[in-house]
C-alpha cells in the first residue's frame, strides 16, 4: 500500500514541474504536452481497500502454491532417489541370480560328465562279464549254446530255500546213518506233515467225490461245464504270461546282441 501511494506522490511532483515549465516557456506544443500529463495523473484512480486485499491474498496463495510446489518437488526426488537405489539393488540381485545360475551350470555339467564316465565303465565291466558268462555257459551246457541267458536276483526266499534244502539233504543222511541231530529232526518233522497233508488230499477227495456221485445228471452236467470253463481262463492266463515273458526274452537278448 505504501509503495503505490509513494507511485501516485511521485506523478503530482513530476506534473507540477511541468507546470512550472509551461509558466517559464511560451512554447504551445511543450504546453500541450504538460497538461496532457496532468490529465493522464489525475485520471489515474487511487486503489480501493478491496483491491488491495485482493491483491495480498493473491501474493498469499502464490506464496501457498510455490510452497506445495516446494514440497512436491521435494517428495519426487525423493522418490526418483529411493527408485535409483531400488533399481541398483535389483540389478545387484540380477547379477547374483546369474551368477548363482552359472556356477550351478558348471557343477551340473561336471557332475554329467562325471556320471555319464562312471556309466562307460560300468557298461565295459557288465560286456565283458556277459562274454566271459556265455563262453562258459556255452561250454558247460552244450546243448543250450546261443540260447539267451536269464540273470535273476537272489532274495530272502531263495536264501532260505537254499538253507531248507541244505537241511532237508544233512537230515536225510542223519536219518539213514540213525543220527540224531537238528537236521534229523526236521526232516521227521517235514516227513509227518507231508504225510498228514497226503491223507488229507485223499480225505478230500473222497468227499469230492461223493459229492459229485450224488448230484443228478443235469447238476453234474452244470458243474463241468463250470469247471471247465475255470481251468479254460486259468490256460488263457498261462499262455499269455508265457507269450509275454518270451517276448521279454527275446528283447533282452536283442538288445544284448546290439
Amino acid at each position: 500500500m505504501v509503495a503505490v501511494a509513494s507511485v501516485y506522490t511521485l506523478i503530482s511532483s513530476i506534473a507540477a514541474y511541468s507546470l512550472r515549465l509551461v509558466g517559464c516557456n511560451d512554447n504551445p506544443e511543450v504546453s500541450h504536452s504538460s497538461h496532457k500529463l496532468q490529465n493522464d495523473a489525475h485520471n489515474i484512480e487511487e486503489p480501493t481497500a478491496a483491491d488491495i486485499e485482493s491483491e495480498i491474498r493473491d501474493i498469499t496463495n502464490d506464496v501457498a502454491v510455490k510452497k506445495e510446489l516446494s514440497a512436491a518437488a521435494g517428495k519426487l526426488e525423493q522418490s526418483a532417489k529411493t527408485n535409483t537405489e531400488s533399481r541398483k539393488t535389483l540389478d545387484g540381485i540380477v547379477k547374483e541370480e546369474d551368477r548363482i545360475r552359472e556356477e550351478i551350470g558348471h557343477v551340473k555339467l561336471d557332475r554329467v560328465k562325471e556320471l555319464n564316465d562312471r556309466k562307460r565303465e560300468l557298461l565295459k565291466k557288465i560286456a565283458s562279464i556277459g562274454k566271459t558268462l556265455r563262453v562258459e555257459h556255452d561250454a558247460r551246457f552244450p546243448h543250450l549254446a546261443g540260447q539267451p541267458i536269464i540273470i535273476v536276483a537272489k532274495d530272502d526266499d531263495d536264501t532260505k530255500r537254499t538253507a531248507n534244502t541244505l537241511a532237508h539233504m544233512e537230515g536225510l543222511s542223519d536219518a539213514m546213518n540213525k543220527i540224531r541231530s537238528p537236521c534229523s529232526s526236521l526232516e521227521r518233522i517235514r516227513s509227518d506233515t507231508l504225510q498228514r497233508a497226503k491223507k488229507s488230499n485223499h480225505d478230500r477227495f473222497a468227499v469230492v467225490q461223493k459229492t459229485l456221485d450224488s448230484m443228478s445228471l443235469e447238476e453234474r452236467l452244470h458243474y463241468d461245464r463250470n469247471m471247465i470253463e475255470h481251468y479254460e481262463g486259468i490256460i488263457r492266463e498261462l499262455e499269455e504270461g508265457i507269450a509275454e515273458a518270451d517276448a521279454e526274452i527275446d528283447a533282452s537278448w536283442q538288445l544284448y546282441r546290439q
